[in-house]
């Protein structure tokens, strides 16, 4: 070890890969921290739409107003997951980007994958399909 310490020339080499490999376990620790927050962030919306969902089925005294609580609240779950997603996937391309590219925690991107839009856009049409048709079902046995 002593032999670096005095060679000058290999110093200033010595001491920008510390600094890289300092960065590059400083971007990796941001993002663990940004993944968590958005764990946490999750897992506390969907505690809150499961008491949401269970006071509303709760409250219901038909039992096929229940399945109509329960599938309004789909699109809302769907919503979350979405964006859930696209906050992920953002975080990995963000990864392979230059060490400039931030991500929120919010979850806002600034792009959007068209994978994860498709199939977010899929669940929730089908989700809103489900809820009509199940509603109007309900609706026809009233009558």
């Amino acid at each position: 070890m002593h032999l670096f310490s005095d060679n000058t020339a290999l110093r200033p080499h010595v001491e920008s890969q510390v600094n890289l490999t300092h960065a590059f376990y400083q971007q990796a620790v941001d993002r663990l921290r940004l993944v968590s927050e958005m764990n946490l962030k999750l897992a506390r919306q969907e505690i809150e739409g499961t008491l949401d969902a269970s006071r509303d089925i709760m409250a219901c005294s038909d039992p096929t107003q229940m399945a109509q609580a329960a599938m309004r609240l789909i699109p809302q779950a769907a919503v979350r997951l979405r964006t859930y997603q696209q906050y992920l996937l953002s975080l990995l391309s963000a990864l392979s980007a230059p060490s400039g590219d931030q991500v929120s925690p919010s979850g806002a991107t600034k792009e959007r994958s068209p994978a994860a839009s498709e199939v977010a856009d899929e669940v929730l049409q089908h989700a809103a399909g489900a809820g009509n048709g199940s509603a109007s079902a309900a609706g026809e046995t009233h009558h």
